[in-house]
């Protein structure tokens, strides 16, 4: 095991930090993380209720929210960033990290596009993979963020609810682009919407992603291990 200690915050069901744990040895507590952040080599947030729309300084569409565990993890987000601290997040966790680094949300996707696995494309794979989702909304990115994977199938934007018009960067020739992976070089973070801590983790989807923690969060060269074809 690596000796890199990762806090993972909120680890409610328990998935979280056993998935993290191939990275290095994984510890909660907010108030541990609070007296020595900078012992952290990593911040790992999880899944779970809506985020705030008034962190990304939208109105709230009908998203379903916990403020109390928004202005919680806002607050370890900012200690993180203050320290350099590179943060990951799955799913609410990766729409946390991309709105406190200048994204915004669309708060409801009408063509129940979680719920399922569906196939995805990564921007540095020749082949599609199969990722665990349950995301309703989408992380739409902010300036200097870079999306990493999205789902292969397009939807329109009449079903993407959203506070105002879509960025024309949501969308390609073949309609509007559901992120699934994102990468914020200015906040150091890194975060997937889908859940790849459900899926076996030697399927490509956990891979990629554990991968791309340690190559564009730690600078570490990553070997190319991945087979898409494998059974997931």
């Amino acid at each position: 095991m690596s000796d890199k200690r990762i806090f993972v915050c909120t680890d409610y069901d328990g998935m979280y930090s056993p998935f993290w744990s191939v990275l290095g040895p994984c510890q909660g507590g907010i108030q541990r993380f609070m007296d020595d952040p900078e012992s952290f080599d990593l911040v790992c947030y999880t899944g779970g209720s809506d985020i705030g729309p008034e962190l990304y300084g939208h109105q709230n569409l009908g998203s379903g929210t916990n403020s109390s565990r928004d202005k919680q993890e806002r607050m370890i987000f900012e200690v993180a960033a203050k320290y350099n601290i590179p943060q990951t997040g799955i799913c609410r966790g990766a729409q946390l990290i991309s709105s406190l680094s200048g994204g915004t949300m669309v708060q409801d996707l009408r063509q129940d596009h979680g719920g399922h696995r569906h196939p995805t494309q990564a921007l540095d794979l020749e082949e599609d993979f199969i990722a665990s989702s349950a995301h309703h909304q989408m992380i739409v990115p902010g300036r200097g963020a870079e999306v990493y994977a999205w789902a292969t199938q397009r939807i329109e934007a009449q079903d993407c609810v959203y506070d105002g018009d879509l960025p024309d960067s949501v969308f390609d020739d073949e309609g509007v682009r559901v992120t699934e992976a994102i990468y914020i070089p200015q906040t150091r973070c890194f975060g997937v919407q889908y859940h790849p801590e459900w899926m076996p983790k030697d399927c490509t989807a956990a891979q990629w992603y554990l991968g791309k923690i340690r190559e564009l969060l730690w600078g570490e060269q990553v070997e190319e291990t991945i087979s898409v074809g494998e059974s997931e």
